[in-house]
């Protein structure tokens, strides 16, 4: 039942029914108060009624600190993730949850692209996403108009950044840090991702099987990738600094890369600035390693065993094969006819 009564200078609805909490609103007129407590009753009595006060009293960044909490307890929460959230929380956190629109989305969207790629800004509207998709079927917080989603921008080409011939004797000439030096060159043969070689322990290694184990990945899924002499190599060279320096570094977790994310990427573009080369970033090493294995003739699903893509369209947008290596093998495919 719904009960209109007028209450200084407002003209108060409230609506009882049973196994609802009772719900007031306050009108200017009283057809409105009216109008709207049938609307209410009707929408209960179907079962289409959303009660919109938990998501009133519930900002952005409650949900997003929330999300945040949930994925660290799962060691999921890498740097990229922690920087898009804190991008999120400044611009959306002030909002309630009743209170963000498409429109907030749209323009939250449209000012970024004047100063990122299409590529990051599909990154942070995508976590925007799984926040929200999170907090209406996890959390059971029910959205009066529904999860509001937008357009994502068109999803850009893939970086064509491969080492030009030279390039990498260049970098690793010039290069005066065995630690960054080893670092490059694991992530030429493995095509492991900076985060994951960060996180690499001595424990993750296994030496007789030639086998290194991956348990912190960013989607989540572990994987073992085989080591070639070179990669052993280097693992091997690194031990033997971690000997030399009498295991000083051992409170760091066993780790062993001793360096942040952020180090690692500075000093590989000092490097790169020494050298004379443009437009490499680190990230490239991973593109350059994938397009090596498949040049090496190994097929999409072992490369995708090795690389951790779980779609064969993710995996192509990283693999760029050399031209030459396709003259080369077809010049052999006719050979041997």
């Amino acid at each position: 039942m719904a009960t209109i009564r007028k209450s200084r200078g407002k003209w108060q609805a409230q609506v009882r029914l049973k196994g609802i909490k009772p719900i007031a609103k306050s009108f200017s007129k009283k057809s409105d108060a009216v109008a709207w407590s049938l609307v209410i009753e009707s929408r209960v009595i179907r079962g289409t009624y959303v009660d919109p006060r938990v998501a009133e009293s519930t900002l952005v960044s409650d949900v997003i600190n929330r999300y945040l909490e949930l994925r660290n307890k799962n060691n999921r929460v890498d740097a990229s993730l922690r920087s898009r959230s804190e991008r999120l929380r400044r611009s959306l956190g002030v909002f309630s949850l009743s209170q963000l629109s498409v429109a907030d989305l749209s323009r939250y969207r449209d000012q970024r692209l004047e100063v990122v790629s299409g590529q990051t800004v599909i990154h942070e509207l995508s976590l925007m996403r799984a926040i929200l998709r999170t907090a209406a079927t996890e959390w059971g917080i029910p959205f009066p108009l529904g999860v509001p989603t937008i357009r994502l921008p068109k999803t850009p080409r893939g970086r064509v950044r491969r080492l030009k011939a030279g390039e990498e004797e260049k970098l690793l000439s010039l290069c005066d840090d065995p630690t960054l030096q080893d670092f490059i060159l694991l992530a030429l043969e493995t095509a492991m991702r900076r985060s994951e070689l960060i996180n690499l322990r001595w424990e993750d290694i296994d030496w007789k099987s030639r086998v290194l184990s991956i348990h912190k990945t960013k989607n989540g899924i572990p994987r073992q990738i085989p080591l070639s002499d070179k990669a052993l190599m280097v693992l091997q060279r690194q031990a033997d600094i971690r000997v030399t320096n009498g295991g000083q570094n051992d409170n760091e977790q066993g780790r062993v890369f001793h360096l942040s994310a952020m180090a690692i990427t500075h000093r590989f573009t000092r490097l790169r600035e020494k050298a004379g080369i443009k437009d490499l970033h680190l990230h490239d090493c991973r593109h350059e390693a994938i397009s090596r294995l498949f040049e090496l003739g190994l097929n999409q699903m072992e490369v995708a065993a090795i690389s951790g893509h779980q779609s064969v369209s993710m995996l192509q947008r990283y693999t760029h094969i050399g031209v030459n290596h396709l003259v080369d093998r077809i010049e052999n495919f006719q050979g041997a006819r």
